[in-house]
């Protein structure tokens, strides 16, 4: 039973952590947005930008490039 009650604290927490870890994801992307800037994605290795406009690319925008 102690087991179970520990568990169940555990699964209880990682909830309460992925919902916090994830409301704070979606905040820095309206930011983004916001301020004109890419979200960037990964995806079986390979990198994608989510362009201000909704556009989706494997190219990486001008305005990331630093020279």
């Amino acid at each position: 039973m102690k087991n179970k009650r520990l568990s169940n604290f555990i699964y209880q927490e990682i909830v309460e952590t992925l919902t916090i870890f994830i409301e704070a994801v979606r905040k820095a992307q309206r930011e983004n947005r916001r301020l004109g800037l890419p979200n960037v994605y990964c995806k079986e290795g390979k990198v994608f930008y989510q362009l201000p406009d909704g556009r989706i690319t494997s190219k990486t925008p001008k305005r990331l490039i630093i020279t």
